[in-house]
């Protein structure tokens, strides 16, 4: 554990040091490669290096980790000249995609390390190194067990919390990463929307309001026990508020482990769409008074809680479109005649666009894959009843793979994003596209 303190001690000097001039790095650089020693600075260079650069590949990142440690090695020395330093890293100076401070040891090591911190590169660091430590201690020890079968079922099963803990904060740190503390709200308001249609906003907004605490609070966090600890205190926020709710939630919840039924409460999948009342839309006056933004949010809410088969990766297209009609309408010398105007077309743009959502991703989820390659056939050929055999085919198989990519729950919002402007339409990418 000791360890583990001392390299997140030094990740903050690194992260900081570049601030304060070279002289400083110099001094930093050196204190912590002195203290820590070459194996442990390496193993936190090459953490920090493939979370921050998780394109670059081993090979690009070792060809400078030689040259930095020796650099390292001999400018840290006793009695080296104190312009040794920037010499070095003005000769060696690595290409701007890298970091000079990498690190170099025995390469299995190191292809694990780079790989395990680029795959879950955006999980806390405290939480990443933990996690590699104990992996490559499990290792070390089974490796050189009499039953190393034996062993390494036990060691899994000691560091399953760890495991899932690792990987449930890379999932919603990347999410954060990408939304920002308002939209993972609303990204986690709609994944319980999906899951429990039957409860009120009343009731999730406050779990959302605190899910996006927790990860805004944690993802960035040196604290070494801050997402495991506010993970597991969300966990039994939720149960309590939500076990009565739903006999799936509640049997999530039963569990000893907090963060094994958190991860069981995240990957339920949505429920059936229930039959709830028409959708009362906000008025004109309402979109622009200081409850405006809640307005929209309730709005897409109850879109979600209607249409369940329809993913938040295409539900984040109406948020936006949403927050694009507040924030620019609501500025206008007559903000009133401008919503006015914007909505009628925008309304039925939504209607076009949650339809071909919700009928592309019903068939994906209702039907085997080749039922659904089949079906997407049949589509084509009758709307392009011209077209050759080989341009149909290449069509199905875009339509296919977009399908089993984004719509499904938790699908990457980034490459959904641009693919869902190409396969199912445009809502937001130009001035007049404000919705509703």
């Amino acid at each position: 554990m000791k360890v583990v303190i001392v390299l997140l001690l030094a990740a903050v000097s690194l992260g900081h040091a570049e601030h304060r001039g070279r002289d400083y790095v110099r001094d930093k650089i050196c204190q912590e490669f002195n203290s820590m020693g070459k194996d442990n600075f390496r193993s936190l260079a090459i953490i920090m290096n493939s979370k921050k650069f998780s394109n670059a590949t081993f090979e690009e990142i070792s060809h400078l980790v030689k040259e930095v440690v020796s650099l390292a090695e001999t400018c840290c020395a006793k009695g080296a000249d104190p312009s040794c330093y920037e010499t070095g890293t003005n000769s060696i100076m690595p290409a701007p995609s890298l970091s000079v401070w990498t690190g170099h040891g025995p390469v299995h090591r190191c292809g694990f390390t780079h790989e395990y911190s680029s795959n879950y590169g955006q999980a806390p660091l405290p939480v990443l190194v933990g996690s590699i430590k104990s992996y490559l201690s499990m290792v070390g020890t089974c490796c050189i067990s009499p039953s190393p079968t034996v062993c390494f079922l036990k060691e899994r099963l000691e560091r399953k919390t760890l495991s899932i803990l690792t990987t449930m904060s890379n999932k919603i740190c990347s999410r954060y990463a990408v939304y920002g503390k308002e939209k993972s709200k609303f990204s986690t308001l709609i994944m319980f929307a999906q899951k429990i249609p039957s409860a009120s906003s009343e009731d999730l907004s406050p779990l959302a309001e605190d899910s996006a605490e927790v990860f805004s609070k944690c993802c960035s966090s040196m604290a070494e026990d801050c997402m495991q600890k506010e993970l597991s205190e969300l966990t039994t926020k939720i149960c309590t508020k939500l076990s009565s709710k739903d006999q799936k939630f509640s049997d999530c919840c039963k569990g000893k482990n907090l963060l094994e039924n958190y991860l069981c409460m995240y990957s339920l999948q949505p429920a059936k769409s229930p039959q709830l009342p028409e959708i009362q839309r906000p008025t004109d006056e309402q979109l622009c008074t200081d409850d405006g933004s809640h307005q929209m949010d309730q709005f897409t809410f109850e879109i979600a809680r209607r249409h369940t088969n329809i993913p938040e990766v295409f539900l984040s297209k109406v948020y936006d479109a949403a927050h694009n009609l507040v924030n620019g309408c609501c500025t206008a010398a007559d903000s009133i005649a401008c919503v006015s105007s914007k909505r009628p077309q925008l309304r039925g743009e939504i209607l076009k666009f949650l339809t071909k959502a919700s009928e592309l991703c019903g068939e994906y989820n209702d039907l085997t894959f080749l039922e659904f390659k089949q079906r997407l056939k049949e589509s084509f050929s009758k709307t392009m009843p011209d077209a050759a055999p080989a341009s149909l085919t290449e069509l199905v198989e875009r339509r296919a793979n977009f399908a089993s990519t984004c719509c499904i729950m938790n699908a990457p919002p980034v490459y959904c994003g641009l693919k869902i402007n190409a396969e199912v339409g445009h809502t937001c990418d130009h001035d007049s596209c404000m919705l509703i």
